[in-house]
């Protein structure tokens, strides 16, 4: 599962393909699921391309063999220490 948020809005996807859209401006506690609803289809879309890039940026390779293993760092990820 992962999520990601942008200004009022918030989305959550799973693995699974389900998705959950919410304002948190609106709708602080997260009552009123808006993923699918296609009054906000282009907010959707454009929370899942962010979403989508971060995962991107993120992606840690797989171990090399013989231990040379070097862990791959994104200038953007601002949770990674290490630069």
């Amino acid at each position: 599962m992962r999520a990601i948020r942008k200004g009022d809005w918030k989305l959550i996807f799973d693995m699974q393909e389900r998705g959950q859209l919410y304002n948190l401006a609106d709708d602080p506690v997260e009552l009123n699921d808006l993923f699918g609803h296609p009054d906000y289809a282009d907010i959707e879309s454009k929370m899942l391309a962010k979403l989508l890039g971060w995962t991107l940026r993120v992606q840690d390779p797989l171990p090399h063999p013989r231990r040379r293993y070097q862990f791959k760092s994104d200038k953007q990820n601002y949770w990674f220490p290490y630069r």
